[in-house]
């Protein structure tokens, strides 16, 4: 009996292990209009796999490095990602991975026109 358990574990393990998804990246760069590296820019990816209102997502969230460049292990399938920067207009995305497989997403971000100003 013991044994016979043991060997259903295993094979549940086996089936499980076979059906997830390989994974995936979205790497990227943020510039700005020069095409200078934007650092401690925030990128935010929204995972859009959920089909209806109940389904959960989840949410990555990394700021880019001195170089600009940023990123995220993911599951193969569509995220929103958002990017935004101090004194940039933002910018988004939809952005598809194959499972396995890398996607690109580079995004080269617009000054911001509006004046901020901080009235205490």
């Amino acid at each position: 009996m013991k044994k016979l358990i043991h060997l259903l574990v295993f094979l549940f393990l086996l089936v499980c292990a076979g059906v997830a998804q390989p994974g995936s990246k979205i790497k990227g760069s943020v510039v700005d209009e020069k095409g200078n590296p934007i650092k401690s820019a925030v990128v935010i990816a929204h995972d859009t796999s959920g089909d209806d209102a109940k389904s959960y997502s989840h949410n990555w969230e990394v700021a880019t490095g001195v170089d600009g460049n940023f990123e995220f292990d993911v599951l193969g399938g569509c995220y929103d990602v958002f990017v935004s920067a101090k004194l940039f207009i933002p910018s988004s995305a939809r952005v598809c991975p194959e499972p396995g497989a890398d996607a690109s997403f580079s995004v080269r971000l617009r000054k911001d026109p509006h004046l901020r100003m901080r009235i205490d």
